[in-house]
């Protein structure tokens, strides 16, 4: 009941979220990108994309943090919310341009943003949940989050790449493509849901002040 009475603000996170899980899991297919658009080979290729992930991962989710932080100290009561949004869309113009990059050397310049943002998306976006549920369901509702955002970005990352590599445009050199596809049309439909959630987003966040002033 909650959930349904409240379905703009939830509908916008659950599915501008899971932009940023689908675009995340369909980097499965990125040492394969390396491999047969660069040239390089699958291990070197994993090590580029590992290293990245391992060092701006975690930096992006300390950042994202602390700038929901500071934001809300100045009194913006949606401040998750915010840094998710705004991370979601400067993350955006890298992971479109990385498909497309003319050698590898590029591609891991531009991978980095990409992690970073994607981090900080990731982890403002379960504070920005969190922060409007009644700690009473809390753990439910960060449950039911968990598992719609993890489902859709496997269901549709990894397999959207390969199929439309497979079926669409019917080459294995053009991989690259289909993860910029993917990455463009989940990421349009991401920007448009998470602007729309921007006014439900204020009122649950203000409603939910209360609660946390008592």
């Amino acid at each position: 009941q909650f959930l349904r009475t409240r379905w703009r603000t939830f509908g916008a996170l659950f599915l501008g979220n899971s932009v940023v899980t689908t675009v995340g899991y369909s980097y499965f297919w990125l040492p394969t990108v390396f491999q047969r658009t660069w040239g390089i080979e699958a291990a070197q290729a994993g090590i580029y994309y590992g290293g990245v992930l391992a060092i701006f991962g975690p930096v992006g989710v300390v950042s994202g943090a602390k700038l929901s932080e500071r934001l809300y100290q100045r009194g913006r009561h949606d401040a998750p919310y915010t840094i998710f949004m705004v991370s979601v869309i400067g993350t955006l113009p890298f992971a479109i341009a990385l498909p497309l990059a003319a050698n590898a050397t590029l591609a891991v310049v531009l991978l980095i943003p990409t992690i970073f943002g994607l981090a900080v998306a990731s982890a403002t976006s379960s504070a920005a949940m969190v922060h409007i549920a009644p700690a009473e369901f809390r753990a439910q509702l960060s449950a039911i989050y968990l598992l719609v955002i993890s489902l859709i970005g496997l269901f549709v990352g990894p397999p959207s790449v390969a199929m439309l590599t497979d079926y669409v445009f019917r080459d294995e050199m053009m991989i690259r493509y289909s993860l910029l596809t993917v990455t463009i049309g989940i990421g349009t439909l991401g920007v448009v849901v998470l602007l729309s959630g921007i006014r439900p987003y204020l009122k649950s966040s203000q409603e939910a002040e209360g609660w946390h002033t008592r």
